[in-house]
């Protein structure tokens, strides 16, 4: 009989290039259809939110540049 078996479910972050880590929401993960449940942590490039995609505080994205441009965030 097998006992505490897991099942590993591995997702590429969508972080825009401004993270290599994320952790995983089940909440958020069964909300959206069971499509995306990751947090990107630890954005870099002056970004911030789940997916890096918003500019810190006092930055402003450069709409000439695509979003996975390393000075996106100005």
């Amino acid at each position: 009989m097998l006992r505490n078996i897991y099942f590993l479910i591995i997702i590429a972050c969508t972080c825009n290039n401004h993270s290599r880590q994320c952790r995983f929401n089940k909440e958020l993960y069964l909300l959206s259809g069971r499509k995306s449940g990751g947090i990107c942590i630890q954005c870099k490039h002056n970004t911030v939110g789940r997916y890096c995609s918003y500019c810190k505080e006092t930055f402003y994205r450069d709409p000439n540049l695509p979003i996975t441009h390393p000075e996106i965030c100005k």
